[in-house]
């Protein structure tokens, strides 16, 4: 192919498929809208980056309680959780309510045993200040 046949095949292309001058023949959007775009009222984004729609309900993390996405954002509200047993004394915060995970009859603390709501006291500390003043 000669230099001649070359260039009258580039502009021939060229004529086929015009290059745009500009990228708003592709998009509506102005580049302040990329920069800073407002999703409200379309979708919802949590911090993971997972995009959610209008109404869809959704956990942030595995210890959040649920968000629904609305037109004004994220709303998470906290459901109301069954009530943690008195004698519990281990309680799991892995989930959005707390868990009970053991209960017992008695406490230990100092490796002495207590009953549950007996109380006592916790050895007085004695603390030194400087010039060797005790308070």
């Amino acid at each position: 192919m000669s230099c001649l046949q070359l260039r009258a095949l580039c502009l021939y292309v060229a004529l086929l498929y015009p290059i745009p001058k500009t990228l708003t023949e592709y998009s509506t959007n102005t580049d302040s809208e990329y920069e800073f775009g407002d999703y409200r009222g379309k979708w919802c984004l949590d911090d993971h980056g997972f995009v959610y729609s209008i109404g869809e309900v959704y956990y942030p993390s595995p210890s959040a309680c649920p968000c629904t996405c609305t037109e004004d954002g994220p709303v998470c509200i906290r459901p109301k959780c069954p009530r943690i047993h008195p004698r519990c004394t281990r309680i799991k915060y892995k989930s959005c309510c707390p868990v009970c995970e053991a209960v017992s009859k008695v406490c230990v603390y100092g490796g002495k045993m207590y009953r549950i709501f007996e109380e006592f006291r916790v050895s007085q500390v004695l603390c030194f200040l400087p010039n060797d003043r005790r308070t």
